[in-house]
């Protein structure tokens, strides 16, 4: 069983040549909970960056650039952990070394028995471990581009554990570009971001302050595209210039678009469906503009500067109202009528028309 500990935190510093902008890293003790509330530091940026792990058949190279995208994204939108992201690669025993490894820490820490976290980790079930290693065996043995990423939680632990199976891209295999990777991890830690501004361990109302799926992963997916193309465009990312198709912001949009009008009847499911709901799809590339068109008539940074911080004070329709000045009812009306804009829908003019409400900072 996970035992948690009740104490506060001690942020240990000490020098290293890694680090962020200057030769200053951590060594962070967790922020555990007290009484079912995470401490008032999990809100706050902290000092140190992200913990990038990576399974031994992972390239250096690929490392470095997730600790550096993670590194300027975090600039843009707060550095929140303590997070650990764990990526598998493809060898099945490089896996479970990367499982053992993790298993040892929760054990040192005390948050989890090490027979009891391997035996999970490395059973063939959704968000094991050892699942996203062989995610990317599979994409290689059928060579189809395919991958997996997610936020696993940790809250218990006091952290922000991601873990990631290869990233195809940054390893250059398959045809996808390393630019497409940097974007996912981007995605995911605006997860981190979202859930750093709720402290309370009851599930039930997590999930309810965190909102429909759309707009979990709507802002996720948009917030990503669109830092990826300002962090691009100021020279602060890795220019991997491989894959078949260069990953660029607003063709990604307009592809996103165009897939979203052939599902715009979800648009009435998205107050309430969940993530197994058909409509899945429909909640990322619609959410993304969703959150575009909220954006665009408030500021970019709506989300980090005023939604997200007033989140658990005032829960997610009150924080929605405050920052966007309207109700979600009336927005859901709006958007609509967004992609109902033309006479019988959308044409390629009008889609393209839709790329102004963009920002563009080449």
């Amino acid at each position: 069983m996970c035992r948690f500990l009740l104490s506060l935190i001690l942020i240990i510093i000490i020098i290293s040549p890694i680090s962020f902008s200057s030769e200053i890293s951590c060594k962070i003790i967790p922020l555990y909970p007290v009484d079912d509330m995470l401490p008032e530091n999990w809100s706050k940026p902290n000092l140190c960056p992200p913990e990038v792990i990576v399974a031994s058949d992972i390239s250096i190279n690929t490392k470095l650039d997730i600790e550096n995208t993670l590194k300027e994204v975090s600039k843009e939108w707060g550095n929140y952990g303590p997070l650990e992201y764990w990526v598998m690669g493809t060898d099945k025993n490089a896996g479970k070394a990367l499982v053992e490894n993790y298993c040892k820490r929760r054990e040192k820490r005390s948050d989890w028995e090490y027979n009891h976290c391997m035996q999970r980790e490395m059973k063939s079930q959704g968000h094991s471990m050892i699942e996203y290693q062989k995610i990317g065996a599979e994409a290689l043995k059928r060579k189809q581009p395919g991958g997996g990423a997610g936020h696993n939680g940790g809250f218990q632990w006091g952290i922000h554990r991601f873990t990631s199976s290869i990233p195809l891209g940054m390893e250059s295999l398959l045809g996808v570009s390393g630019e497409e990777e940097q974007k996912t991890i981007m995605h995911e830690y605006f997860h981190a971001v979202q859930l750093s501004q709720i402290r309370t361990m009851d599930h039930n109302r997590r999930d309810k302050l965190l909102g429909p799926v759309w707009f979990q992963e709507g802002a996720a997916e948009y917030m990503a595209q669109s830092t990826h193309h300002l962090l691009s465009s100021q020279n602060r990312l890795k220019k991997w210039n491989n894959g078949k198709h260069t990953f660029d912001f607003h063709n990604s949009m307009l592809n996103k678009l165009e897939r979203v009008i052939k599902k715009k009847k979800c648009v009435d499911k998205m107050p309430n469906a969940s993530y197994s709901d058909p409509c899945r799809d429909f909640f990322y590339d619609g959410g993304s503009w969703a959150i575009a068109l909220l954006l665009h008539n408030s500021s970019q940074d709506a989300l980090i500067k005023d939604f997200y911080p007033t989140l658990e004070e005032l829960g997610w329709e009150g924080s929605f109202v405050n920052t966007f000045g309207k109700s979600s009812k009336e927005f859901y009306l709006e958007f609509k009528d967004f992609l109902n804009q033309g006479s019988g829908g959308f044409s390629n003019m009008n889609n393209k028309k839709s790329l102004e409400i963009l920002p563009n900072y080449n």
